[in-house]
């Protein structure tokens, strides 16, 4: 009797276990992993159920991305339309404007150009989670890269009073990867950087070179990530502090492109002393 009770205490055990891990994949997104049922009693009765849960949420959440794509897909056309009128009016090509008329179409132009932004946004993280957004492979230097990316936000850091500095360390630089994709993921990162250091900060872009992969190095001292947020900063409209702006999907962006790459990403901080965010990559 005690031998056939430990048996049986055994295997809920294993059960459960399995069952609470398949839980955690759900809570992560993970809807594509459903339970080996391999017994008719309660047990297999409440596997039978979680997959059926499972599969239900899978197609809500594919649902749920198939609208975000239609309705980007539907603004973007004439968000584009409203962006070129006002930088025309801007341009006086219709002829000359009042004060008051070219501070109406700076408003639209920034308005539409924000709007703009974050649909393409909304197709890019849906087409990354598709596994179809196009990647086009060429040899780079990605020391260019950083370089690239620290040019372009200098005039951002040096307007928020922040020093915005780019070290690199190794001699060889080379890799395949999409130049443009892999520019948009610095610019993120560095953007990020920037917006969650106060005045006098420093936000380093870091480039390093090892044998067998690249690493981009985005360190800041900010005001960092608390740690209940740092295993979820990475999904798809989650923000660890949503009082200072954003979309929350420049960091699934991140990732994305990053993996489609052959690379992953990883991120350390402190709250009150800032985060360092590292991309490595596979040098081919």
């Amino acid at each position: 009797a005690l031998l056939g009770s430990g048996l049986i205490a055994h295997r809920l055990t294993l059960s459960l276990g399995t069952l609470s891990a398949a839980t955690a994949e759900v809570a992560a997104g993970h809807f594509d992993r459903p339970i080996t049922v391999e017994s008719r009693d309660e047990i297999g009765e409440l596997a039978r159920s979680f997959n059926a849960m499972a599969l239900e949420l899978r197609r809500l959440e594919g649902t749920k991305e198939e609208f975000f794509a239609s309705v980007s897909h539907e603004l973007r056309s004439p968000l584009t339309s409203i962006r070129e009128g006002a930088h025309l009016l801007r341009e006086r090509v219709s002829g000359p404007l009042t004060d008051r008329q070219r501070r109406l179409v700076e408003i639209i132009a920034a308005g539409s150009d924000r709007l703009l932004g974050l649909v393409n946004q909304i197709l890019e993280v849906t087409r990354l989670r598709a596994g179809v957004l196009p990647i086009q492979r060429s040899r780079l230097e990605l020391d260019t890269v950083v370089a690239r990316a620290v040019d372009e936000l200098r005039p951002r850091a040096d307007q928020a009073g922040i020093v915005l500095e780019r070290e690199q360390s190794g001699d060889e630089f080379t890799c395949l990867g999409d130049e443009d994709r892999l520019l948009q993921v610095i610019v993120n990162l560095v953007a990020n950087a920037i917006r969650f250091t106060p005045r006098g900060g420093r936000v380093v872009a870091r480039v390093i070179a090892t044998s067998a992969e690249l690493e981009i190095q985005v360190e800041d001292t900010g005001v960092g990530i608390p740690a209940s947020e740092l295993a979820h900063i990475f999904e798809p409209y989650r923000q660890a502090h949503g009082d200072r702006g954003g979309t929350g999907l420049g960091l699934a962006i991140v990732r994305g492109v990053a993996q489609a790459h052959g690379g992953r990403v990883t991120v350390e901080s402190q709250e009150g002393k800032g985060s360092r965010f590292t991309v490595l990559l596979p040098r081919t």
